[in-house]
């Protein structure tokens, strides 16, 4: 694997410490954002770091995760109507949130020996042009505004600003943990004593 490919590695299943850590950032930003912009929230961009940090499996869970909290906090505390059209809309941006990361999963394998600002770039491109697409699908179904050109602007530069923000605050902590790791002593297998000799 060339040294590009790993610019965006899969976390291996048994570093759950720094697993761990990816989904945190990326819950927390959800629910940031959840209430911050509401039913706006950058599924886009969650689901494709999502997707490139995390094995498809995980990466699926996280995404659902984070429209749970947004749904979570939409009718906990945003005051969200308990109607037939907004449960719906919730089951509608489920999916789209499940396709934008399945799309960004497929752009990171195809890209897999891309650079880092290239592979992450459009995996969270594809992500976005996924849930508009989905979200679009929907409209023709349920009532609502579900596809307003005035609207992309914000949403492109809401979902590039999460994606970046939370993309250095993962592997800035990555990064802590693994320092921190490193600085831990590690005595020779079998030996309970500094030296590395067995008391006598």
């Amino acid at each position: 694997m060339s040294r590009a490919a790993a610019t965006w590695p899969t976390l291996d299943r048994s570093d759950r410490p720094t697993i761990a850590i990816w989904v945190a950032f990326v819950t927390a930003a959800g629910v940031i954002t959840s209430f911050a912009f509401a039913c706006i929230t950058p599924f886009a961009a969650l689901g494709a770091i999502c997707a490139l940090r995390l094995r498809r499996r995980s990466a699926a869970l996280t995404t659902a995760g984070v429209w749970l909290a947004n749904q979570i906090v939409g009718f906990g505390f945003l005051g969200y109507p308990r109607d037939a059209g907004t449960f719906a809309w919730g089951g509608a941006l489920l999916v789209a949130a499940l396709v934008a990361t399945a799309s960004a999963a497929l752009v990171a394998r195809l890209l897999r020996h891309a650079g880092t600002v290239v592979r992450g770039g459009l995996a969270v491109a594809s992500a976005y042009v996924a849930v508009q697409a989905a979200i679009a699908l929907a409209g023709l179904f349920l009532h609502g505004d579900a596809f307003s050109l005035a609207l992309q602007r914000e949403l492109i530069v809401e979902n590039a600003v999460t994606f970046g923000a939370v993309a250095a605050l993962g592997w800035a902590a990555a990064a802590l943990l693994a320092r921190g790791r490193q600085r831990l002593p590690n005595p020779r297998p079998g030996s309970s004593h500094p030296s590395g000799r067995l008391p006598v």
